[in-house]
């Protein structure tokens, strides 16, 4: 069974969150398609100090997190719900975890958090 992806446009509208988890900076990035549901998604994550060490752990940190993107965001233009996407997700623990500096006061994981942020901001409508 193959999905059709859905196209987004060139110039797309967007949103930036920040937020760090458990001191770790956290930046996301989801555009949308014109009707306002999203489509891709993007994580950067903020170096956590200048240790060598640290830095690798950082890369693998950052390519882990493109690669969930990438996913997410093949799901979502091929029809997949982002509360399908996101009740998967959700909980999911293993560090970086911690404090937040948001509304959403602990994440057990960047998973996590990114699962309930975006529920949160791009909330379920109702189908017709």
């Amino acid at each position: 069974m193959t999905h059709e992806r859905e196209k987004l446009p060139e110039t797309r509208t967007g949103i930036n969150h920040k937020v760090k988890i458990g001191g770790v900076k956290i930046f996301i990035t989801v555009n949308t398609f014109k009707d306002g549901r999203p489509a891709e998604i993007f994580i950067k994550t903020g170096i956590i100090n200048s240790v060598k060490d640290d830095k690798e752990q950082e890369f693998g940190l950052q390519g882990w997190c493109n690669s969930l993107c990438i996913l997410m965001s093949l799901c979502l233009q091929a029809g997949v719900e982002l509360e399908i996407i996101c009740g998967k997700l959700q909980y999911q623990r293993f560090k970086p975890d911690g404090r937040t500096t948001t509304d959403h006061k602990y994440a057990t994981s960047i998973v996590d958090y990114l699962a309930r942020w975006l529920l949160e901001t791009y909330p379920v409508k109702e189908k017709k």
